[in-house]
């Protein structure tokens, strides 16, 4: 079997201010892309929530702030990971997912995770 051509490229990547959620015009781009929001995928309630409450906790890395240097990136990294397969097992086998990680540390991928 041949497999297909992804339909949609996304990326999951935190952003302040940001859905979480990006369109990119080919994998692994470098650029972010373009802003995707909760709408126009169709999203569940609970995991539109749940992308809103990660992008809430990304507030706590602004540099300078309060919270920056206890801000928890591995942690933070996870949840988002865990974000991306939800998403995932939303939008189907014809959407790519992948997510990108907190800057200067460990970038994780996943392009179509289960």
């Amino acid at each position: 079997m041949t497999p297909t051509t992804p339909k949609l490229y996304l990326r999951v990547w935190p952003e302040w201010g940001s859905s979480g959620i990006w369109e990119l015009a080919r994998p692994l781009q470098p650029e972010a892309g373009k802003m995707v929001d909760y709408e126009s995928l169709e999203l569940p309630a609970g995991l539109r929530q749940d992308f809103e409450a990660w992008i809430e906790w990304f507030w706590d890395a602004v540099p300078g702030s309060d919270t920056a240097d206890a801000f928890d990136c591995r942690a933070f990294c996870v949840e988002g990971l865990q974000l991306a397969h939800r998403l995932k097992a939303v939008v189907g086998p014809d959407i790519h997912v992948e997510f990108e990680g907190c800057q200067g540390h460990l970038i994780l991928r996943t392009p179509d995770a289960p």
